[in-house]
């Protein structure tokens, strides 16, 4: 492999070399599979997560001390069904359907092309040359994005790590934003890695453009909803209660 080189390979087959993709420049945890499952998942929901851990070790106090809250997960609990109402649109409308709409819109060339023998055998005749819009964009942006800069955003506007009822140390009560910031900035520099990677190599500017325009039809009510917080809907998954 050429040092600095785009593309590498990795073997031969029939004599000849084959590449097996783009060079990974970045070794940064989570950075190189971000599309892939459970990192789509797991990632945009950390936020939640802290706040979930935070609660269990809250409750087992209380538990102790004044018996069980659980009326404190309730809130956490609704918001999760609703990412996870989110991530299933993202992933059977906003990409299974408008593919399947796309494929129906864009034919393939019947006469075939003449790069399909360095194709893969999933991929259809003349792959790359229809409009594709960028898919990685829309999981980018409407997905691991909006969630968790939305449980972010609840958290600090909503602090739940200040109980005067559950003695936590004040260097943890620092710690714990802290964390969460510094969680979110990471989560964006990965993100904004791989969308430039998407942009530079594997769509054209039009295709990116269209994948953000369809994760606006996500990331938009999300965040009119977490901005609203004092409307009925609003209340009930993003009280303004700790």
């Amino acid at each position: 492999m050429d040092r600095d080189a785009i593309i590498c390979c990795e073997g031969t087959e029939g004599g000849t070399l084959f590449a097996a993709g783009l060079c990974e420049s970045s070794k940064l945890p989570f950075a190189r599979h971000l599309a892939r499952f459970p990192q789509a998942w797991l990632l945009p929901l950390f936020p939640l997560i802290v706040r979930f851990l935070y609660s269990c070790h809250r409750n087992t106090y209380a538990t102790i001390r004044r018996g069980v809250r659980i009326e404190s997960y309730i809130p956490a609990f609704r918001r999760f069904m609703l990412y996870l109402v989110l991530m299933n649109f993202r992933g059977l409308i906003l990409y299974l359907a408008l593919n399947l709409v796309e494929d129906q819109i864009v034919e393939s060339n019947p006469a075939g092309c003449w790069y399909r023998d360095l194709l893969y055998d999933y991929q259809p005749d003349c792959y790359g040359r229809q409009f594709d819009f960028s898919d990685h964009v829309v999981l980018f942006f409407a997905q691991i994005l909006p969630i968790a800069l939305v449980e972010f955003l609840h958290s600090i506007q909503v602090i739940y790590w200040k109980d005067r009822h559950y003695n936590l140390k004040e260097s943890f009560c620092h710690a714990l934003p802290i964390t969460l910031l510094a969680g979110m900035i990471y989560l964006y520099y990965i993100i904004f890695y791989a969308s430039y990677k998407t942009a530079a190599f594997f769509h054209t500017g039009s295709e990116v453009y269209a994948g953000y325009l369809i994760s606006i039809l996500a990331l938009a009510p999300l965040y009119c909803l977490q901005c609203t917080a004092g409307s009925k809907l609003g209340k009930f998954f993003f009280p303004t209660q700790p």
